[in-house]
């Protein structure tokens, strides 16, 4: 599994031992700040168009929260990294189609986890019901890690069921994928195509 992380906050203990503890499970874990993601989603599709990711993830520290101008400069509004992270996973939906990876699956279709320490208020519990993105409690590092799995586990299904919903063959060999057509030869045998 693949995943691109970012951090908003302070950098907690929590994220780091999030970081080292994958590592070690293997997963490739590439970090980025936050400010870079959709630039590099978008406009550098040289680099991004080659990248494989499985999940963007996010580790917000609610814990830090900042004072944001306004554009009227009125009034300071009050700024969570939980906001700034729910922000990111609209604006990765809202990507344009042609925004892919080297594979052809699209940036705003992969899954966006977003790990908080913020309380289970209501509003945080609205925030767990996006559309966006999903948002978990920020937890033991490969209980962490076993959310983002399903989470991945979750989109390959539907993927591949989109492909059976086009009435494509898809058959799991040794934990991958096939996706092929059905092809009748001259003897009247059909046959199994690999795409």
């Amino acid at each position: 599994m693949n995943i691109l992380l970012t951090e908003l906050g302070l950098g907690t203990l929590e994220a780091q031992a999030c970081v080292t503890d994958w590592r070690a499970h293997h997963p490739i874990v590439e970090q980025m700040p936050m400010e870079r993601i959709i630039g590099y989603l978008r406009f550098d599709r040289a680099a991004s168009s080659l990248a494989l990711v499985d999940a963007i993830v996010c580790i917000a520290d609610s814990a830090w929260i900042a004072l944001a101008d306004d554009d009227d400069n009125r009034l300071p509004r009050i700024d969570s990294p939980v906001e700034k992270a729910l922000a990111l996973a609209q604006d990765v939906r809202n990507l344009p189609d042609y925004c892919t990876m080297h594979d052809g699956r699209k940036w705003k279709k992969i899954p966006i986890a977003i790990f908080t320490t913020a309380s289970t208020s209501a509003t945080w519990l609205a925030q767990t019901r996006s559309h966006s993105a999903s948002v978990f409690p920020v937890t033991h590092p490969t209980d962490a890690l076993n959310k983002v799995q399903a989470l991945v586990d979750d989109y390959h299904e539907r993927v591949l069921q989109g492909y059976e919903n086009l009435g494509m063959l898809v058959r799991v060999a040794q934990g991958r994928a096939q996706i092929g057509l059905f092809l009748s030869g001259h003897s009247g045998l059909r046959r199994f195509v690999l795409l």
